[in-house]
This record gives structure tokens, sequence and C-alpha cells, in this order.
């Protein structure tokens, strides 16, 4: 269930894109940034999520008040093979919070970017 804690909705201080260089993340990025909300944009370039060591490397990048868009998958995901990579994924990016000292605001805004 997702929860609205913001009682107005509010930009964020900085969203963390990851898949940014992509069609769906290249296009929020951009609309993001045309906003006036600074983005980080991070693709597989930067941070090989289902490489050995890829939770450490994204702790590094997160800030406390950073919000995380999450669109990197290996798509279409057409088999099972494609599944389990895109569960590792999601490992990565989960593991990675998870170990942040303070990590990412939970806090949920109302706040989100239409064309």
């Amino acid at each position: 269930m997702l929860e609205h804690l913001n009682p107005t909705p509010q930009k964020p201080s900085r969203v963390v894109v990851l898949g940014a260089y992509g069609f769906v993340g290249g296009t929020c990025a951009r609309l993001l940034v045309a906003r006036g909300v600074p983005v980080l944009p991070l693709d597989k370039d930067d941070i090989d999520l289902m490489a050995s060591g890829a939770a450490e490397q994204l702790q590094t990048r997160l800030a406390p008040d950073d919000a995380i868009l999450v669109v990197s998958a290996r798509a279409p995901c057409k088999d099972t093979g494609m599944m389990v990579d895109n569960i590792r994924i999601m490992h990565a990016v989960c593991t990675a919070l998870e170990r942040c000292s303070r990590p990412p605001s939970r806090r949920h805004s109302r706040w989100c970017v239409r064309p």
C-alpha cells in the first residue's frame, strides 16, 4: 500500500534515476530537469547492477534526501533468465538502500512528472 506522508506535493531534493539513458529513464530524467529537479542519471556504464559489488557502488552515490527512480531492467523480459537478471538488479538496489547508514528518504509524495 502506498501511503502519502507529505500533506502537500513537494519536489524531491534530488532524484537518482537508474536506467537514465534508456528510453523511459531518459525521458523521465529530462522532464525532471526541465521542472528544476536535480537529477543524478546512472546507467549500466556507471554501475552494472548485475555485477559483484554493485550494491556497494550504488550505496556510495546515494544521499539521505534522494528519491530513487528505478527503470533499469533487461527488457523486454522474454525468459526466466532475463527475469532472474531483473531480480538481481532489484536485489542490488534493495541491498544498497538497506546498507545506507541513513537510507534515502522513505517519504512519499504526490509530486510526479507528466509530459
